[in-house]
């Protein structure tokens, strides 16, 4: 659960909850706490995704910089991750 004493910080936004998923299991395999947040609303109301920006994936500020190499160096061949459109 998020504190709120601590800084959260958007790695990354995707169009498709799924994609968002895949990433933050690798995160979390790593070690590294990640919430969701918008994917129940874009699932439901796609049409509010540029209203809400997008999918976001969070995690503590002081996780980012390992989490962002991390999914830099990641390996997701065969796995549409949709990082290579944003």
């Amino acid at each position: 659960m998020k504190n709120k004493d601590e800084e959260w910080v958007v790695i990354a936004t995707f169009e498709q909850a799924t994609k968002a998923h895949i990433i933050k299991g690798m995160l979390e395999s790593e070690g590294i706490y990640c919430v969701i947040t918008n994917d129940h609303l874009v699932s439901i109301m796609p049409f509010f995704s540029n209203t809400v920006g997008g999918i976001k994936l969070q995690v503590n500020a002081e996780d980012a910089d390992r989490a962002i190499e991390l999914i830099e160096n990641a390996d997701f061949s065969g796995v549409d991750t949709g990082l290579e459109d944003e």
